[in-house]
């Protein structure tokens, strides 16, 4: 899906300087040299040319766009949840370590008592 938008994108910048009969075919030419969908343009060029021009699936293309951003974000808060995470098991951690510190010390003290 993220190929097809990335020929989505190419073909709509070429459209804002060429029209679209001109912009599509350089589009193609555009992904197959930067081995975007190649093989499967290369097999079906002319076809995909032709449906370009005359079946552009804007709403498709939308809905690809939509899609990436959900998934972006989905991505985007995993890495936030698993940075907070990180940061609240450290704290706790370093929690752990100062009890245990004071612990010694308060044992320290009964030992210094006791004898």
């Amino acid at each position: 899906m993220f190929q097809y938008m990335q020929y989505v994108d190419k073909v709509r910048e070429y459209s804002k300087d060429y029209s679209l009969e001109e912009a599509v075919p350089l589009a193609v030419d555009y992904c197959i040299k930067h081995n975007i969908l190649k093989d499967f343009l290369l097999a079906n060029k002319a076809e995909v040319i032709s449906m370009s021009i005359f079946e552009f699936d804007e709403e498709l293309y939308k809905k690809s766009i939509r899609e990436e951003g959900y998934e972006e974000g989905i991505e985007k808060g995993l890495k936030q949840g698993r940075e907070e995470s990180r940061s609240i098991i450290e704290q706790r951690n370093n929690e752990i370590k100062q009890k245990d510190a004071e612990i010694e010390r308060l044992k320290k003290m009964l030992e210094k008592r006791n004898t």
